[in-house]
């Protein structure tokens, strides 16, 4: 049997169970697409008011997060470095543990 997802606008509660997570994800890909489009295309106000309106929704770490991801999914030279950067950081933590144990 194929389970059925929530399609229609509930009152006062989530429509898909993760509808938060969702909007979060969508501000961060619209204000990174808009900012990396030619200046004369940008719509400035329209990405300023994402901002404020991803601002004031949501925590600082998921913020991080969902900017991190949009920008891994949108320009792969970004989620190399950030893999590159994950490495030394796993790197130090091995060494530092490494001396502890010693």
């Amino acid at each position: 049997m194929i389970s059925k997802t929530k399609t229609r606008k509930t009152e006062f509660g989530s429509v898909t169970g993760r509808d938060g997570y969702i909007l979060a994800q969508a501000l961060a890909y619209a204000i990174e697409v808009i900012g990396s489009l030619p200046e004369d295309r940008q719509e400035r106000s329209n990405r300023e008011d994402m901002k404020k309106i991803f601002e004031a929704m949501f925590s600082e770490q998921m913020r991080e997060i969902v900017t991190y991801s949009a920008r891994c999914h949108l320009n792969p030279d970004v989620a190399r470095e950030l893999a590159a950067r994950l490495q030394d950081w796993s790197e130090g933590i091995k060494a530092k543990a490494a001396i502890a144990a010693k």
